[in-house]
């Protein structure tokens, strides 16, 4: 994937196109990763805070209750 990523920015490079295109283009791909990570983390966060709730009021549905945290980190996996 890096040598297509540089390929790629090698090809932009030696266009006639305006320089900074490619620098926003890398910064919009690097945002929306960052941002795919970070809501994942999040959501596995508030869904851990919802287990160790369930945990103590509801001991018998624990494992129910685990789907929300694998969902959020197979998002976050998927994104990557």
């Amino acid at each position: 994937m890096i040598s297509t990523v540089l390929s790629t920015l090698m090809i932009m490079l030696q266009s006639s196109a305006d320089t900074s295109a490619p620098f926003f283009g890398f910064m919009g791909v690097t945002s929306a990763l960052v941002f795919a990570c970070m809501g994942a983390a999040y959501g596995t966060a508030k869904s851990g805070v919802g287990v160790s709730a369930m945990g103590v009021m509801h001991p018998d549905l624990v494992m129910k209750s685990m789907i929300p945290v694998v969902m959020a980190g197979g998002f976050g996996f998927s994104w990557l």
